[in-house]
């Protein structure tokens, strides 16, 4: 394939993209035919085909959806770095730099800044000169002008993502222009606009997450996007509408259960919503583990949920320590009452306590190693992993324990410490384990 070719085929592509915002997906095929493309059937094929007027076979545009040919790729991708090489040379030697940052507009026949991404959506040069680009219009364009920009910005990295869903630096470029679109319109973005937004960010999402599975950059993308000041100012992230998000994450996350992001998602979002149980979410993933054994997503998943829910059983403790520091015969009274009833507790936290998770996990726990444990069955993962975190919470409860302790000793009287003690032992629900440690810490 000649020069002359390369650069003729690369304008034609550049002059495609940049004039059709309406391409919503790029795939790199062995053939561009749009018989080997859309199918012999030419009756199926979606009207008005474009395709190279150079050479033939080289790319293929129909439906919103462009096909390159593979092997057009790789000379192809040389001759446009070459071209961003050589702008960036001139821009680096031109006084007015400042000024014409714009710069590859300069190039009429090429243009890098949409060939490089297309082709590797992990170029972030050519993503920052991207940006570069836009920051440069913003004291040019008008506001419905702007709105323009931003929307083809927004549509060329779609555009790009179905064919990288997992490129950090593409969903990092997408978050960029949001916040400058947020920015630069700071008090003139209606509801609407944000709730659109909103709604297309979750679209562009679970595309990705269909084409490639375990995309930790774009669940990353999706929590950043629920985090947003902005969509909480605006009201949008309202308590049904994440309870919303938590029930498609785990109808996602029952399809695929060695997936930890989603799972990592719905954590996010419980920890954000103080209102919402964890209850429900530990018989979930409990559920998950009962049908699918032998995920360590699952079970790491779960180390999660018994950490939010033991933090939150050390805020309820240190809160006991803090009325008996101020009135010891309430606090006395309190610790019987809770000695008498501390399922209260439990229910407190969400019913996640030490006791009934190693109660829940003991069955998977064989009392003796046989020699088909060594195998990497299902069930034998299982029981490693039971093991594996029964360990892990019982020392995690230990530790936090101690933590605390450490802090409340010097101020509880020798005569408090057996009510101290069952105190502490209630709350956490492990009669034996967690008091013993209690007193032999109070003893020294």
């Amino acid at each position: 394939m000649r020069k002359a070719q390369v650069e003729a085929v690369a304008a034609e592509l550049s002059g495609i993209l940049n004039g059709n915002f309406l391409i919503d997906e790029v795939a790199f095929t062995p053939s561009a035919k749009p018989a080997d493309v859309f199918g012999r059937d030419e009756t199926e094929h979606p009207p008005r085909i474009v395709i190279s007027r150079v050479i033939p076979n080289a790319f293929v545009l129909g439906g919103h959806k462009l096909a390159i040919a593979q092997n057009l790729l790789a000379p192809m991708y040389v001759h446009a770095s070459l071209k961003y090489e050589r702008a960036l040379a001139s821009e680096v030697g031109s006084s007015s730099k400042s000024e014409d940052r714009v710069c590859f507009e300069s190039v009429k026949s090429i243009d890098p800044l949409v060939l490089l991404p297309i082709m590797n959506g992990d170029h972030n040069s050519a993503w920052n000169a991207r940006k570069g680009r836009m920051i440069q219009c913003v004291m040019k364009l008008n506001r419905p002008e702007l709105l323009r920009l931003i929307e083809v910005e927004l549509r060329f990295s779609k555009t790009v993502l179905s064919r990288f869903p997992k490129s950090q630096v593409s969903w990092a470029h997408r978050r960029w222009v949001i916040n400058f679109f947020l920015t630069s319109l700071e008090g003139a973005v209606s509801h609407k606009q944000l709730s659109d937004f909103f709604f297309e960010e979750k679209l562009v999402v679970e595309r990705a997450n269909n084409v490639r599975r375990l995309n930790y950059a774009a669940w990353s993308h999706r929590r950043h996007c629920s985090r947003s000041p902005d969509l909480q100012s605006a009201g949008l992230l309202s308590h049904s509408l994440v309870a919303r998000e938590i029930s498609w994450a785990a109808t996602r996350a029952a399809k695929n259960v060695s997936d930890y992001c989603g799972l990592h998602y719905i954590q996010s979002l419980i920890r954000r919503m103080p209102g919402l149980t964890r209850e429900a979410e530990m018989l979930f993933v409990v559920d998950l583990i009962e049908k699918f054994p032998g995920f360590e997503a699952l079970w790491i998943y779960r180390r999660q949920l018994f950490a939010a829910a033991l933090e939150k059983q050390k805020m309820l403790f240190q809160e006991a320590t803090n009325t008996f520091s101020r009135d010891y015969g309430r606090f006395l009274r309190n610790s019987c009452r809770m000695k008498q009833n501390h399922d209260v507790v439990a229910y407190e936290t969400g019913c996640i306590t030490l006791r009934s998770e190693l109660s829940s996990t003991v069955r998977w726990v064989p009392r003796r190693i046989a020699k088909s444990s060594r195998s990497e069955s299902r069930h034998s993962k299982q029981a490693h992993f039971a093991a594996a975190y029964r360990l892990w919470i019982i020392s995690l409860a230990t530790r936090s324990l101690a933590e605390y302790l450490k802090i409340t000793a010097s101020g509880i009287a020798k005569a408090a410490r057996t009510a101290s003690a069952d105190l502490v032992t209630h709350s956490f629900c492990t009669p034996g384990l967690i008091g013993d440690v209690f007193i032999k810490h109070m003893e020294e």
